[in-house]
């Protein structure tokens, strides 16, 4: 048993037959010792195990903290609480974008580290987060690795629609209107019309004849796929 082998470690540190379980500056215990410790009892708190101080000397770096607390969820009789969960994930997601690896904050934005004690809105705030990470960093115009990255996120579950969504409306800010459609034909036939409607007609009117019979072009191709689901919107 576990407890067996902490109980003999700690009789024989008491009769000086083992080194004590803490840093040569006696500042910090051991984090495995922490964790058989709270295997065996959950007397020793996770936020304890998790905090950075106990096992790195660098106090505001939560990369390992992730992986401990992912791990001690997985054996622990404890709960982790979501407060604690949340300090962790955000963290190190932080850690990541700033070491230009948004992708992988993605990943853990999304990971659940506690999935027992995880409610429907603990869940949707996650996706949200995660979402809004794409929408700011997701930029195949100026990121050569875009592309590969959105490869991986799909391929773990993260929805296509989110990236063709942030394409949208990083084309509206850039004044690229057909680019915001074309991409949000992809995601929501009903959000491309909508768009269509307040923004391209408007503006394509203004801008003359040429540009009129461009947009009767486009107009006519979107038509073409337009499903009866979407056929009295589009009759307005």
């Amino acid at each position: 048993k576990v407890s067996d082998v902490v109980e003999k470690y700690n009789a024989d540190v008491l009769a000086k037959l083992a080194p004590a379980a803490t840093s040569v500056s006696g500042e910090s215990m051991c984090v495995l010792y922490q964790m058989l410790n709270h295997y065996i009892s959950t007397d020793t708190p996770l936020s304890k195990i998790l905090a950075p101080i106990s096992h790195t000397p660098y106090r505001h770096d939560f990369s390992s903290s992730f992986h401990i607390g992912a791990m001690l969820s997985a054996v622990s009789r404890t709960n982790m609480s979501l407060h604690i969960e949340g300090l962790v994930v955000d963290a190190i997601a932080s850690q990541l974008i700033a070491e230009g690896s948004w992708e992988w904050a993605i990943y853990v934005t999304l990971c659940l580290l506690d999935r027992r004690n995880a409610s429907e809105s603990t869940m949707e705030a996650r996706r949200i987060r995660a979402k809004a990470i794409v929408s700011r960093f997701y930029n195949p115009s100026s990121d050569s690795s875009a592309e590969e990255r959105r490869e991986f996120l799909v391929s773990i579950g993260v929805p296509p629609a989110w990236f063709f969504e942030s394409t949208a409306y990083r084309a509206q800010n850039n004044g690229d209107l057909f680019g915001l459609v074309e991409n949000l034909k992809k995601v929501s036939l009903k959000d491309c019309l909508i768009a269509v409607e307040s923004f391209l007609i408007p503006h394509m009117i203004l801008e003359g004849k040429e540009a009129c019979g461009k947009l009767r072009a486009f107009l006519e191709a979107l038509s073409s796929i337009a499903s009866e689901d979407y056929r009295s919107y589009w009759d307005k």
